[in-house]
Formats: C-alpha cells, structure tokens, sequence
C-alpha cells in the first residue's frame, strides 16, 4: 500500500482518506491529469485472500465507480464525470497494460 500525499492533493481530491493500493496508483495518476474527470475519490482498502489482479468499472450518475483488485487488496475509486463511457474503456485498457499482460 502506497501513502504519497504528493499524489493525493489538488482541487481534484476529496475527504481525508489518503491510502491507496499499489494497483490503483496508475489510475489514479491519470485521473488526475484527465481533464475530463472533476473529482476523485479514494475508497476504503478492504483485505481479501491473494488472487488475480482485476479491474471492474460500473458506470453511475455522477460518473464511473472503479473496483481495483490487487494482489491482496480490494479498493474502490470513484471518478466524477460526464464522460462514462470513454473513462470506462481507456481506465479499463491502462490497468490491463500495467497489471494483466498477456503473454503471447
């Protein structure tokens, strides 16, 4: 688990929870230079037994609710945006590249 408070401030971030799992730090990078994207909230990190690494975006009124599985974490992330879709796809294509890499 990553505690960066470099990463976690700006105009962007919300509320006092400022720990995030190692597989969420990409995403959230991104989703604080992604103009598209007004808020940023960073979840409750919840411990589960070691499994796959998984991302499940849910589209939501206010924009795009992200579950990151970790290596032995759960965290959710919500995005504000009008935007859904398109952060659904490309988030879900960034965490593929950096955690689900196929080999060919």
């Amino acid at each position: 688990m990553n505690q960066s408070k470099r990463i976690l401030n700006g105009p962007k971030f919300s509320g006092s929870h400022q720990t995030f799992i190692d597989e969420a730090k990409p995403l959230i990078l991104a989703a604080k230079k992604d103009d598209v994207i007004t808020k940023i909230i960073i979840g409750r990190i919840r411990s589960v037994t070691t499994s796959k690494r998984s991302i499940k975006c849910k589209e939501i009124r206010a924009g795009v609710e992200i579950t990151v599985r970790g290596a032995s974490a759960i965290q959710t992330l919500l995005f504000y945006t009008k935007a859904q879709d398109t952060i659904s796809h490309s988030y879900t294509k960034l965490y593929e590249q950096c955690y689900l890499k196929k080999s060919s």
